[in-house]
């Protein structure tokens, strides 16, 4: 990742949902990332590959926040989230899934995505899972995500 990886980044007013310009990032100080750009506009998929240690985890851990930026900004949906809490962003829709498995074991992938989804559903009802909705409880993730209704 970095200066040395391939990037894309779409030209202002493009209508890219996450936005990173010149970003850097890494631990106490010492940059781990350095000067990287993308954008992904909404329906897009992007995969950020390498080999381990490269970067990948701590460029996501910028982005949603976990981790201060050292340079660059972040942009979503449109607005500078830089400095923004981890929090905040992610009650603005900004998420990550880890890849252990220890999230909730007893749910499949799609319930653990549905459950991570549903504050981000109250927000924008597109987001919201059919088999969560109108009170229905077709799924254990409908159960974690709304205790006690």
């Amino acid at each position: 990742m970095g200066t040395s990886g391939e990037t894309r980044v779409a030209e202002p007013g493009s209508g890219a949902l996450l936005q990173l310009v010149g970003v850097s990032c890494g631990y106490r100080g010492v940059p781990v990332v350095q000067n990287a750009s993308l954008a992904v506009r909404a329906g897009e998929i992007a995969l950020v590959v390498g080999p381990n240690g490269a970067g990948k985890s701590t460029l996501v851990k910028a982005v949603i926040g976990e981790l201060p930026l050292l340079d660059g900004s972040i942009t979503f949906d449109g607005t500078d989230v830089s400095g923004w809490s981890e929090e905040r962003r992610s009650v603005g829709g900004l998420g990550y899934v880890p890849q252990t498995r220890d999230v909730f074991p007893t749910l499949t992938v799609v319930e653990n995505l549905e459950v991570g989804a549903y504050r981000l559903s109250h927000a924008r009802p597109s987001a919201r899972s059919p088999r969560c909705s109108s009170g229905s409880r077709s799924s254990p993730a409908c159960d974690i995500a709304r205790p006690g209704s």
